[in-house]
């Protein structure tokens, strides 16, 4: 990859024609003995110097490094935005929890409220109810009384008619 950086030279993330011209050129100027090989001598040679080729290396080096130390902030903005959104993910979902939960207490704060109305309402019911049959027993004995009341005057007339 360090590779590739150093022949593109406008960092479009293509290689031109031109860089790999230039790239000849720097060859040619670090090839000292022309055998077509750069040894790692003719390299620090030239990398140490104060020729041409130095000067290219140099440069290049120098943009090589400025590329990455670009790319590592570059990656360290966008982790630092990336945990900014996680935290922030990570807030809004707490915060619906949290809401959640309230309207969960709520809702069963709402049930036993219910429970508890009905139970009462049962309770009334089972009142009425009891005092109903307390009347309807009332009323079938004043309904016998009243009967045994009519035959006790029906015996009675009978009685006087004799």
């Amino acid at each position: 990859m360090e590779l590739f950086n150093m022949l593109d030279n406008d960092k479009d993330g293509n290689i031109t024609e031109v860089a790999l011209e230039q790239s000849k050129e720097l060859f040619d100027l670090l090839d000292k003995d022309k055998d077509g090989h750069i040894s790692k001598a003719e390299f620090m040679e030239a990398s140490m110097g104060q020729g041409e080729a130095a000067v290219k290396i140099q440069s290049q080096f120098r943009r090589v490094q400025s590329q990455k130390t670009a790319n590592l902030k570059r990656a360290e903005a966008e982790e630092a935005a990336a945990t900014e959104a996680k935290a922030k993910e990570v807030a809004s979902l707490k915060d619906r929890l949290e809401l959640q939960a309230k309207a969960r207490e709520e809702a069963e704060k709402l049930a036993n409220e219910q429970k508890l109305t009905q139970e009462k309402m049962q309770g009334e019911m089972d009142a009425m109810k009891r005092a109903a049959e307390e009347r309807e027993a009332e009323v079938k004995k004043q309904n016998d009384t009243i009967a045994d009341l009519k035959r006790e005057l029906e015996a009675f007339k009978a009685a006087q008619n004799k």
